[in-house]
């Protein structure tokens, strides 16, 4: 599946995107190229959500008014199959709600979804309601869209998703390909965020102000990482809710200055201004006298020093006047005016001064680490990781990863993954470094395990020294990202080693013809049979997201042949940023993010049987293909010259191959190796590691290493051993390292390849807080979460 994310704006948002989709998908259609699908959330997006009972504006009922309207008529006009997904709860009463709102208020948007008997199903192991084109999912939006994809007739091939939740366009995004069954044509989806931050904020708001502090806002800390894939930046976030609040205190006036007063507004004002001069009238009278009676003599002292006072003057006679205020009253001003004038204020560009001076601070912070990202550095062995040196910490940029984090410590570099479906990727993993598929090392660790706690102990001190340094955003990023990330989920740490100095295959470019020639790089041979074995041990696991080919796309021939448009042919390529290449290490290669995907409950009996009939195809062919130029693997050639541009050679294809029938060879052994670590696991770990290991069908597994040791047996003399076990970490022999360097290593207790690699200055920092015990400095007035401290 090719995801797409995008960020539409404004009340006209959704009217604009749905005009430039349908002129993007022009007529004719057919059942090979059908109509652009479109699904919308209801709440909020359909609907504007600041209407009252009896209310005639559509504006305030259609989110969007008559543009969205005209909108949605011309997609109908087309053909273009219309369909509303609600969070609301999965029952037929949902499903009449949303009926009964499209007879009354939002009766405009009727003629749109076509209605239906509410029934509820399941899809997999989600709840469902649907009524026609109306479905009601909860937040399992994901599996609804792919239940509407699949029984939609004729399929779809282009569908694009419409919500006001950045968490739903997200997950939409990311997850829906997970409940589509193996051999699904691929598809381009496309998950729109409709921002409604321009309606609820600008100077004519057209929407009530979303909540800030619910778990559900687009603003909290769990879905930062969901707004940057969408291109809101955590300092533009932190600006939003700032302004959320200020509106839901009522504290921010959208007037600009010179604006002219309404008629009732100016009376008020007037009246306002009357009663403060009616008020003021003793005050007045006071303040006359007193001017009256001449300036004080100027003050004549430093700043924060008060003169003395200067000596009295001889007494006038008395005249009898009568008194302004109490004798209390008097007597206690008299005793004010009697200490002189208050010390003068501080100079007027003391806080520019400061705000420079923090400026300056985080500047250096940030400097540390400055074109020395964890991703650039030696990794580190997961046998001795030594968490409590953490001393950097960071999530990917691009924030499309959840749960992802990098960490440096004084051993090396290491990832660090947080996720609901762990064990999945520990066992798919582990199968694949099994079975000859250089892989990171990988490892779990458990909530109430001492490395546990000190890894989650040493993130956080990381984000204290941070903001000590002055890096308050750096500081902030750590806890909202990393470290609210590894707890929100309470759930056990995959750990793995880096690797280091990676691309991925989609990255490459014309690396490629370099990288994955069996002629150029000495470790092509290696990365092309690795990429092989991928392909074949992926298929057997059911896992779809790496590889697009006829092993789980019955229809791949034809979409290849079909595919005219730059977007249709990389919805062909699969995933290949799970595939790093790498110019270090013994194998050059890696795969991340392998999954098992036979998961029981997960497939239906009908679309396992269609996988195997597939895979079995799909073997057989790879069997009898010519070994010197292999039509098996010709996929792989448009896979390649569709990222990168490069067409394989037959020898790169032939060399592929070898590294499947090896792949082949060794599945039995590599099954017997998951089955012997789910059992182990089971054993070991917490009910929730146990719950997620008995959730994967160990059964279905067994039948596919029978299935391929009976092909063993028929044509044991085409299979091939699998080759000796590479690493995918490590890097390319490091030259000598000066013996000042190594001392200074060995003096803080670093590896001397990790503490060659760090910048002058962020050593110095380390040695002078970590050797000599200095502490960086208070923590950043900037910083929410540690400013308190001490």
């Amino acid at each position: 599946m090719n995801a797409k994310m995008k960020r539409i704006t404004g009340s006209s948002g959704l009217s604009s995107a749905i005009d430039s989709i349908l002129s993007k998908n022009p007529p004719p259609y057919s059942p090979t190229s059908p109509p652009p699908m479109l699904v919308f959330d209801f709440d909020r997006t359909l609907t504007n959500g600041i209407s009252s009972p009896g209310e005639a504006n559509l504006a305030k009922l259609v989110r969007g008014g008559s543009s969205t309207i005209s909108s949605l008529s011309s997609a109908q006009a087309l053909g273009c199959p219309l369909y509303i997904v609600t969070a609301r709860r999965p029952s037929a009463l949902t499903i009449e709600q949303i009926n009964a709102s499209l007879d009354n208020a939002q009766s405009a948007l009727s003629p749109f979804f076509p209605r239906g008997k509410a029934t509820i199903l399941k899809h997999g192991e989600f709840p469902l309601a649907k009524g026609g084109h109306i479905y009601a999912a909860d937040y399992q939006k994901a599996a609804s869209l792919a239940h509407i994809i699949q029984n939609h007739n004729p399929p779809p091939s282009n569908i694009y998703f419409f919500d006001d939740v950045v968490v739903n366009s997200y997950v939409v995004a990311t997850d829906t390909s997970k409940h589509l069954p193996p051999d699904h044509p691929p598809i381009s989806l496309t998950s729109f965020w409709w921002d409604s931050f321009e309606e609820e904020s600008g100077e004519e708001p057209s929407m009530t102000p979303s909540h800030t502090a619910t778990t559900d806002s687009n603003y909290a800390d769990h879905a930062r990482h969901m707004l940057a894939a969408y291109g809101v930046t955590a300092s533009e976030c932190d600006e939003r809710i700032a302004i959320y609040r200020s509106l839901t205190k009522g504290s921010r006036s959208t007037r600009k200055a010179g604006d002219a007063l309404k008629e009732d507004e100016l009376a008020s004002v007037k009246a306002a201004s009357m009663e403060v001069r009616s008020n003021m009238g003793p005050l007045a009278s006071v303040l006359g006298a007193r001017f009256a009676r001449g300036p004080r003599p100027p003050p004549n002292h430093p700043h924060g020093v008060t003169a003395p006072a200067a000596p009295a003057a001889p007494a006038a006679p008395a005249t009898p006047a009568t008194p302004i205020f109490s004798a209390p009253l008097a007597s206690a001003l008299g005793a004010r005016f009697a200490r002189g004038p208050r010390p003068l204020p501080p100079p007027a560009n003391d806080w520019r001064a400061k705000a420079a001076a923090d400026k300056a601070r985080a500047t250096a912070a940030k400097a540390l680490f400055r074109d020395r990202p964890v991703s650039s550095l030696p990794p580190g062995p997961l046998s001795d990781p030594r968490w409590d040196t953490m001393f950097q910490v960071e999530s990917p940029d691009e924030g499309t990863t959840g749960g992802l984090t990098f960490v440096a410590t004084l051993s090396g570099a290491f990832a660090i993954k947080s996720a609901n479906d762990l064990a999945e990727e520990y066992i798919g993993t582990k199968f694949l470094h099994a079975a000859g598929v250089p892989t990171p090392a990988v490892r779990i660790t458990f909530p109430g395990d001492k490395e546990h706690a000190c890894i989650l102990k040493a993130v956080e001190q990381v984000a204290k020294v941070t903001s000590r340094r002055g890096d308050a955003e750096g500081a902030g990023s750590i806890m909202m990202h990393a470290l609210t990330s590894m707890r929100k989920f309470d759930g056990p740490l995959l750990l793995m080693e880096l690797v280091p100095a990676a691309s991925t295959l989609n990255q490459i470019g014309e690396g490629a013809k370099v990288l994955l020639e069996p002629e150029g790089d000495p470790r092509a041979i290696g990365r092309l049979e690795s990429i092989g074995r991928m392909w074949i041990l992926d298929a057997l696991l059911n896992f779809r997201d790496r590889f697009t080919s006829r092993l789980n796309y019955s229809q791949y021939d034809a979409a290849v042949v079909a595919a005219e448009s730059e977007e249709d042919r990389v919805a062909l390529t699969g995933n290949c940023d799970n595939i790093l290449i790498t110019e270090g290490g013994d194998a050059g290669i890696a795969a991340i993010d392998s999954h098992i995907k036979l998961i029981r409950g997960s497939n239906n009996s009908e679309a396992r049987s269609r996988s195997l009939a597939m895979l079995r195809g799909s073997i057989a062919s790879l069997l009898v293909d010519d070994s010197s130029n292999p039509a098996s693997f010709d996929w792989l050639r448009f896979t390649v010259e569709v990222v990168s541009g490069h067409k394989l050679s037959d020898d790169a294809l032939a060399t592929a191959r070898v590294g499947a029938l090896r792949g082949l060879a060794a599945t039995s052994s590599a099954v017997e190796f998951a089955r012997a670590e789910i059992e182990k696991g089971v054993e070991e770990g917490n009910d929730k590691w146990t719950a997620s290991l008995v959730r994967i069908d160990v059964k279905a597994l067994s039948l596919v290493a029978e299935d391929v040791e009976s092909m063993l047996n028929e044509h044991g003399d085409v299979f091939l051993p699998p080759p000796p076990l590479e690493a995918a970490g490590g890097g390319t022999p490091a030259g000598p390292i000066e013996q000042s360097v190594v001392s200074s290593a060995e003096a803080i207790g670093a590896s001397p390849q990790l503490w060659a690699s760090l910048s002058d200055e962020l050593k110095e920092a380390l040695v002078s807080e970590r050797v000599l015990g200095k502490s960086p400095g208070p923590h950043s007035t900037g910083d929410f979460w540690f400013h308190e401290q001490h």
